[in-house]
């Protein structure tokens, strides 16, 4: 278990101590995060690659977003939500083009697309899959900023 999780967990159990039966599979799948299931209806704009943007949220498979050119801090990706919606991570998927995940990133979160706060998330990608958790917050605007850098890799 990374050490990062151990407050989490300690809190957990806290808030639990009186609790004397196992959790129920219903109970479990209840605490996941659920995915948005409203992309159709999200405004997506980006630093880079504006035309395969869709791709970035359709759910196919075989299409992907790409910025078109290497990585280089400074990069965004942004998605405007149709209203405020409590957020506590991202998946951010690269499979169709494996190497282009994120080498380093800041998850910054606004109510109105103007303020925003000091990031909500800050990491590294290290494969196609980059999960990022972090504590849920309301927003109704969601920008992801590259921090890393590679020649030769575009970020999808």
């Amino acid at each position: 278990m990374a050490t990062a999780a151990l407050p989490d967990m300690a809190a957990i159990r806290a808030a639990n101590k009186e609790r004397t039966q196992p959790w129920t599979i219903t109970e479990l799948r209840a605490s996941l995060p659920k995915p948005l299931a409203n992309r159709k209806d999200w405004k997506l704009t980006a630093s880079h690659g504006a035309g395969t943007i869709a791709a970035a949220v359709d759910g196919d498979t075989g299409s992907r977003y790409t910025t078109g050119a290497s990585q280089t801090p400074g990069m965004w990706f942004q998605i405007e939500l149709p209203q405020d919606t409590l957020i506590g991570g991202l998946a951010l998927d690269s499979a169709k083009s494996p190497s282009d995940y994120p080498r380093g990133y800041d998850v910054a979160l606004s109510t109105d697309g103007t303020t925003w706060g000091k990031p909500i998330a800050t990491g590294k990608g290290g494969s196609a899959n980059t999960d990022i958790a972090f504590t849920p917050a309301n927003a109704k605007f969601i920008k992801i900023t590259q921090t890393g850098a590679v020649n030769g890799l575009f970020w999808s």
